[in-house]
């Protein structure tokens, strides 16, 4: 069945004897990363943010995930955990 389909797929020779694809280390890469937005310890939230995206740029994403939560509140610490989590301590 796998050598069927190598055919139709257009591979040569035998699949028994191709060589294994050749890893593309680009494409391992996330350019993306969903962060963790938490006030007072617990999840509230959750905000995508760019790979290796500087504090502001995870707190500006957080405060907007997390905006419903700190609707009132004060805001008397911020802790970022770079590429994953941004907690809130009102």
């Amino acid at each position: 069945l796998a050598e069927e389909l190598w055919q139709r797929l257009g591979g040569q020779g035998l699949l028994a004897r191709a060589p294994w694809p050749a890893v593309d280390k680009a494409m391992l890469v996330d350019d993306e990363v969903e962060i963790a937005v938490q006030v007072l310890g617990k999840v509230r939230a959750r905000a995508v943010v760019p790979t290796g995206a500087s504090n502001e740029v995870a707190l500006a994403a957080a405060r907007l995930a997390a905006a419903s939560w700190l609707v009132g509140k004060q805001i008397v610490k911020e802790i970022v955990v770079p590429g994953k989590l941004v907690n809130f301590v009102v």
